[in-house]
C-alpha cells in the first residue's frame, strides 16, 4: 500500500473535511492518507506528499521553507 501525507498544521492534524473525503476514495485504490503537521516529526515512511492546510507556515516561513 502507498502512504501519502497531507501536510497540515497542528491545529487540523485530524485534517480538514475536504481532505478527509477524498480519504475512502484513495484507499479503494490501495492509497492510505497519513496526517503530517511540518512542525512535527514525519510518520514514518512515506510515498508522497500533498500540501494541503499548513495555514500556520508564514509564522515560521524560514523554518517552514526548510522542511519543504
Amino acid at each position: 500500500m502507498k502512504r501519502i501525507g497531507f501536510v497540515t498544521s497542528s491545529e487540523l492534524r485530524g485534517l480538514t473535511p475536504d481532505d478527509r473525503s477524498v480519504v475512502p476514495v484513495l484507499a479503494e485504490r490501495g492509497i492510505e492518507v497519513v496526517p503530517v503537521v511540518w512542525t512535527e516529526p514525519l510518520p514514518g515512511r512515506l510515498d508522497a506528499f500533498v500540501l494541503r492546510s499548513t495555514w500556520d507556515y508564514h509564522l515560521q516561513l524560514p523554518a517552514f521553507l526548510t522542511w519543504v
